[in-house]
């Protein structure tokens, strides 16, 4: 299955001002654990915020959370079924393997 993959956004200062009408699939990762954390939506920063404030049960004990990792996916229904995908997949290896496939010979910020 292939995914409508519009723009990356990489570990590091991601770039805000292209939040539209996209939706971004994201990956945390848990500061106290490591543990991972695959969402979407179409708000990153706001949506990284309250996952740091507890709003969210499943993450609220692991807090504090960073962002590893976010696409913008050409709507939502396309980061529903590759967030549904990810979570599916139970190692971790398997997940950042993905993450450097996505990261291949794309320019990293500097």
């Amino acid at each position: 299955m292939s995914y409508k993959v519009k723009y990356t956004v990489f570990i590091g200062k991601p770039n805000w001002s292209m939040q539209n009408d996209k939706c971004y699939l994201y990956i945390l990762e848990s500061e106290i654990n490591k543990s991972l954390y695959i969402g979407q939506s179409n708000n990153v920063e706001k949506r990284l915020e309250e996952h740091n404030n507890g709003y969210n049960k499943s993450t609220k004990s692991k807090r504090p959370w960073r962002l590893i990792f976010s696409l913008v996916l050409v709507d939502r229904s396309e980061a529903i079924k590759l967030e549904r995908k990810l979570k599916s997949w139970k190692k971790r290896k398997s997940i950042f393997s993905w993450i450097d496939k996505q990261n291949r010979g794309v320019a990293q910020p500097g």
